[in-house]
């Protein structure tokens, strides 16, 4: 007997997040979501982590920015889990 083959699963997670001048985010939230709330979570935790060069123009001070960012989120077929 044949083992049955699952496809590759995905969930999408939409996120939005200001980048304050100094390259820290500052302000984070979950735009969309198609899967367990735990995967807006874990994607809320990594953004609010990461650091940016701050963003500045000739003449001008650093500047914040919003970013919006999706994320996917894959389980591959074969990878240990399966």
């Amino acid at each position: 007997a044949g083992s049955a083959i699952r496809p590759a699963t995905a969930v999408h997670v939409e996120v939005a997040f200001y980048v304050d001048p100094t390259g820290t985010v500052t302000a984070s939230y979950v735009l969309s979501s198609d899967g367990d709330p735990a995967f807006a979570e874990v994607a809320l935790k990594a953004v609010n982590q990461w650091r940016y060069r701050p963003l500045q123009k000739a003449d001008c001070p650093p500047l914040g920015f919003w970013v919006r960012l999706p994320i996917v989120f894959r389980h591959l077929r074969g990878q240990p889990g399966d």
